[in-house]
């Protein structure tokens, strides 16, 4: 009956503390946008219908104190939300494995309680113990090596946004220029 009763343990322990995080870290790594963004192509594609307006989605907005030259292509604005999808990303999972890690010591300390001494001076834990200690090494593990790859990838993909909205900066015209609307030049 020992094993029946740790084994009920652990399962009450991963029931209050691991599934929470996991729905914590879905929160965080998947944005409500993504869905947002497929329900509303899929009305329209269920609709049929295309509307030659811009949607107010189309705009690029520039965080305070930015300065961000207006696209004069589309591809432009579609290759820098692409590049700022990619950094929310690269945030996301940095965000979400840094949890996992810290849950993975959570699960560590508590399996520490679950552990004492013998006469030769060596560790030994029971049954929930050994569980709890298995699941925060892994949590632990995958999170320490989770945080190293988006920790690489975020300063990267961070750059690569820089380079683009400067790149597109750089191809605006000078101050006199033909503008192909109003079929006039312009300044």
């Amino acid at each position: 009956m020992p094993f029946a009763q740790a084994h009920s343990a652990i399962t009450a322990i991963i029931v209050k503390c691991l599934v929470p995080a996991l729905l914590l870290l879905a929160a965080i790594a998947f944005p409500k946008q993504v869905a947002a963004q497929s329900a509303a192509e899929g009305e329209r594609a269920a609709e049929g219908e295309e509307s030659n307006e811009p949607a107010a989605q189309d705009t690029i907005v520039a965080p305070p104190g930015a300065v961000l030259a207006q696209a004069s292509d589309p591809y432009d604005t579609y290759a820098v939300r692409h590049a700022e999808d990619q950094v929310k990303r690269a945030r996301n999972g940095l965000i979400a494995t840094s949890v996992a890690f810290g849950v993975g010591w959570v699960f560590i300390g508590a399996a520490s309680s679950q552990c004492n001494r013998d006469a030769s001076n060596a560790f030994v834990c029971n049954d929930a113990g050994r569980a709890l200690g298995t699941i925060g090494m892994i949590s632990a593990g995958g999170g320490l090596i989770g945080m190293i790859v988006t920790g690489i990838l975020l300063p990267v993909r961070q750059k690569k946004e820089r380079d683009l909205r400067r790149s597109i900066h750089q191809r605006q015209p000078a101050r006199l220029r033909w503008d192909v609307r109003s079929g006039g030049v312009a300044f």
